[in-house]
């Protein structure tokens, strides 16, 4: 697996710095497809690509935060929604280091909750379509698509909830189409313009002076969005060690996080890495 390395100076020196940075990026690295995946046209093609069938987007939503107070948040690399209320979340994933297919009922509970009102009936939850695009077979039966049904155990017949789970990947070459979109996501060649729009989205991001600029910004945002994340874990990781010395030493939870300044929500809530 190929490393890239991101270095301060390239993301604010020379425009010919950036562009030789950008030029390396491909779609497998969520920064760049989130950014290229901003472009409506672009997510446009993808998901009638992908899911061959014609697909009209009216909004996609790039490191889209779905916060959660009470449990784990997440962030959507994608969240695209249709002209008839369809839904699409897409994630790409290049290290198989998680259950990732729980990850996706997860993102699934994830985004049913943030959308769903109080008082609406569950008829009127969205379809939903949950592509996730990896760099290794997930499931190792040699193949470039996996579709997951709801299935009756006794009958066979499908249980259809309005939600599809489809598994892409980058490591199969099967000789079809697909696998050609599958390795335009691992080279993202500014001259390759068989993909449409995907094509043209990736083209302006690398070769324009507007898109490298863009694609320099999104990459230098991230990344003081995850300093200060990790600033602030480090700083809630200090804060329970210390709550969990003083019940060591004999002082009731709610006193331990009074003195500490810390919520009770915050302290069972905390999960070291």
């Amino acid at each position: 697996m190929r490393q890239l390395i991101i270095r301060h100076e390239d993301l604010i020196g020379t425009f010919e710095q950036k562009q030789r940075l950008v030029e390396q990026f491909n779609l497998m690295d969520d920064n760049f497809f989130a950014v290229v995946m901003e472009d409506k046209a672009a997510c446009e093609y993808l998901l009638c690509a992908l899911l061959g069938f014609e697909i009209k987007v009216i909004e996609t939503k790039a490191h889209y935060d779905i916060a959660n107070l009470k449990a784990h948040s997440v962030e959507l690399d994608v969240l695209a929604e249709d002209a008839e209320g369809k839904l699409y979340n897409i994630e790409i994933q290049v290290e198989d280091r998680d259950n990732h297919p729980k990850r996706v009922r997860y993102y699934q509970a994830a985004v049913d909750w943030s959308l769903f009102q109080k008082g609406r009936k569950y008829e009127e939850l969205p379809e939903l379509y949950l592509l996730f695009v990896s760099a290794f077979d997930m499931f190792g039966d040699g193949l470039i698509r996996y579709d997951i049904d709801r299935k009756i155990r006794q009958t066979g017949k499908t249980a259809d909830n309005g939600v599809h789970e489809i598994y892409f990947n980058t490591k199969v070459d099967d000789g079809s189409q697909l696998r050609e979109l599958m390795k335009f996501f691992n080279e993202s060649s500014a001259d390759d313009m068989r993909f449409g729009a995907l094509s043209e989205a990736v083209n302006r991001q690398k070769r324009t002076a507007k898109g490298v600029e863009h694609m320099c910004k999104a990459v230098r945002d991230y990344v003081t969005e995850r300093e200060q994340e990790i600033r602030l874990e480090s700083k809630l990781e200090g804060k329970v060690e210390s709550v969990n010395n003083l019940l060591q030493n004999g002082f009731k939870l709610e006193e331990a996080l009074r003195l500490i300044g810390l919520t009770e929500q915050e302290y069972k809530s905390y999960k070291p890495s």
